[in-house]
């Protein structure tokens, strides 16, 4: 009971954190007191080529740093491509032109709120994107106020509110459940003001689309797809991918490690678990057994992944679609998850996955799994298929060329 009124007080200061009136004022006076310093106030860039996007996100796009970062990525790439000027608009100072291929503008303003009215002065935009509600939150009013009729699309990314709706059933918390009221609340609000608004899955879409003015468009996590075909002999272990920066992977993880690989490694002392992502908590690297191994960032990681015999997403909260799945499933690595994880991802149990929602079932899947090379090859192939038809770069192609069409922004 202790742990899980624990766990429904982190859930509610994580949700309060980004939308705190002590941290804005905080914020507010940090950012005042740069901004007399602030030199890319004055050194706003000059767009000479048309068509002009305007993107603003909390994040840079690094491609791998999460799965939201890797499909703005993609986003982008595919925009650039098409001969569209992009200035990105974030305060993520790990950001620079040198991060992106096709030559993006960055800017970097200390103050956003300056940056975005001396942006007006010099920039004249076919459209703005906003990526994630968090930045809308702060942003959109300005924007709009700014940049008068310029079309503005709303990128959700990830519809914070389904999450926690999901959470707060989970734990029968009202607390949650207010704060999922008010996430809703902020998202329908940006929505309604959006030209266009965007959703990673059908069923967010659904959710969203009583509040747009037009149909919302899906576009999901996507990834290149290069189906390995090692053979199963040169395969071994488990493998779990995870951003630890976002919270239901940290949950996930202290569930794999306290309830499900003790019974795996005492059936398998042999089968190793690799823990793939950067930061992962103290408390539960140091509790972890001998067959648990932490590999921290991998650069490769397709390489890596390949070597791997069986995917495990152990969620148990959270929403949306996953990336740590469908890059599994482009790479034709079979997958166990639980119903938490395939949510928003047509996963069919012993069709194109496994999908196990209690501890001793989901140890009694990996094994199955590690065991049974005609299972494995029947579940690759079936996942390999659905990540071409749903998760495939064409697929994200396919959606941005009707998002541009429909909003004329074409490059001439």
């Amino acid at each position: 009971m202790f742990r899980q009124e624990h766990r429904t007080w982190q859930i509610a200061t994580l949700a309060l954190a980004s939308t705190s009136p002590v941290r804005r004022i905080a914020r507010f006076q940090r950012r005042f007191r740069s901004y007399q310093r602030d030199s890319n106030i004055a050194r706003v860039p000059n767009v000479e080529r048309d068509p002009l996007l305007v993107w603003f996100d909390e994040y840079c796009p690094i491609d791998r740093l999460d799965a939201g970062s890797m499909r703005s990525s993609y986003i982008l790439s595919d925009i650039l491509g098409r001969g569209i000027s992009v200035i990105f608009i974030t305060a993520d100072s790990r950001c620079s032109s040198h991060d992106h291929p096709h030559g993006m503008i960055i800017f970097q303003p200390n103050w956003v709120a300056f940056g975005i009215k001396k942006l007006a002065q010099k920039a004249n935009p076919a459209a703005i994107w906003i990526s994630r509600t968090s930045v809308a939150d702060d942003y959109l009013a300005l924007i709009t106020r700014v940049f008068g009729s310029t079309p503005v699309i709303f990128d959700t990314v990830d519809l914070q509110s389904r999450r926690l709706e999901l959470e707060a059933t989970r734990l029968t918390s009202r607390l949650v459940g207010r704060l999922a009221s008010r996430w809703k609340a902020n998202e329908q609000l940006i929505a309604r003001a959006a030209e266009r608004v965007i959703a990673v899955t059908d069923i967010e879409k659904d959710l969203l689309k009583p509040n747009c003015k037009a149909l919302p468009l899906v576009i999901p996590t996507v990834h290149p797809g290069v189906k390995n075909s090692a053979e199963l002999g040169q395969r071994s272990g488990a493998v779990f991918v995870a951003n630890f920066r976002h919270d239901p992977n940290v949950v996930a993880l202290g569930w794999l490690l306290r309830e499900v690989w003790p019974l795996v490694a005492s059936r398998n002392p042999e089968m190793q678990l690799c823990v793939v992502g950067s930061n992962p908590p103290r408390h539960l690297v140091e509790s972890a057994g001998s067959t648990v191994t932490f590999e921290g960032r991998i650069e490769d990681l397709e390489t890596y992944l390949n070597q791997r015999r069986v995917n495990v997403a152990p969620l148990i909260t959270g929403a949306g679609v996953k990336g740590k799945i469908t890059e599994a499933l482009s790479l034709g690595l079979p997958t166990i998850t639980t119903s938490v994880g395939a949510d928003g991802i047509p996963l069919v149990h012993m069709g194109n996955s496994l999908v196990a929602d209690n501890a001793a079932d989901f140890a009694r899947q990996i094994e199955l799994l590690n065991s049974d090379d005609l299972l494995w090859q029947k579940l690759s192939q079936a996942g390999y298929a659905l990540f071409e038809e749903r998760y495939s770069l064409e697929v994200l192609k396919d959606a941005v060329d009707s998002l541009l069409k429909d909003l004329k922004l074409e490059s001439r």
